[in-house]
């Protein structure tokens, strides 16, 4: 009885790990099959650390998909997969192997889109260079996304716009970090207040956009639960 119950949590994270696999795999085929569809795709590449520290690579795929007469740009999510090499040779021959492995052909892979580091977009040795010598009709475009990025950080360089942020993030932080001040908040919105403050993102100018909405919305319900935290403070300090 000992033994069993020692080896049952490894037989259920053993039996999940494979099911997930299972659909990740019958999505993906759902996914290449479409692109395969529409004959042309590009390739859209990051890397980044995950929480253990290890560099992953995702791979997504955009396509031109025709339904019910109608085309439709799709953009989808197709792998992740541990970087063991982050040279722009590596990763542009791991990159390349994803795609076989999926049975997309090279030959239709039009264009290439990265960030702007040199291992990723480097003109001689980068990751678009040396896909480029196996798929030529692959154009490289620096990543939209990160073009945006780089160009509201270089914005937040004006000091009004720096200290907004910087008075948008610090309340957010103060009021959602604290289980006692997440109620006050819900108290202050109430049932009809809508949603609670969305905490930024600290690497994605864009995915900042609905934080500050969502601030400038709720603004009023946020003084209220600030004012109401520092009465409670003074109450409590005072006794």
């Amino acid at each position: 009885m000992h033994q069993l119950v020692e080896t049952q949590p490894t037989f259920q994270k053993t039996s999940q790990n494979e099911f997930i696999d299972i659909c990740g795999d019958l999505i993906a085929e759902q996914i290449v099959a479409e692109a395969c569809r529409a004959e042309y795709f590009t390739v859209l590449c990051d890397e980044t650390a995950d929480t253990g520290h290890h560099e992953q690579l995702c791979v997504c795929i955009r396509f031109v998909s025709k339904s019910n007469g109608y085309h439709m740009i799709k953009e989808e999510f197709l792998q992740f997969q541990r970087a063991e090499r982050l040279t722009g040779a590596a990763l542009a021959k791991q990159i390349l192997c994803i795609l076989r492995s999926h049975k997309l052909n090279i030959s239709k892979l039009v264009g290439q889109g990265y960030d702007g580091a040199a291992a990723m977009a480097g003109h001689i040795n980068g990751v678009q260079a040396n896909i480029k010598l196996e798929a030529p009709l692959a154009e490289y475009v620096h990543c939209s996304s990160h073009v945006l990025n780089l160009v509201l950080n270089a914005a937040s360089a004006v000091p009004e716009i720096r200290d907004m942020f910087a008075t948008v993030r610090e309340v957010t932080k103060f009021l959602n970090e604290s289980a006692k001040r997440r109620i006050i908040v819900a108290e202050s919105l109430g049932e009809e207040g809508g949603r609670s403050l969305v905490t930024m993102c600290e690497t994605r100018f864009v995915e900042c956009h609905d934080a500050i909405l969502v601030f400038h919305k709720q603004l009023k319900y946020t003084l209220d639960a600030l004012e109401k935290i520092v009465c409670h403070f003074m109450i409590c300090h005072s006794l």
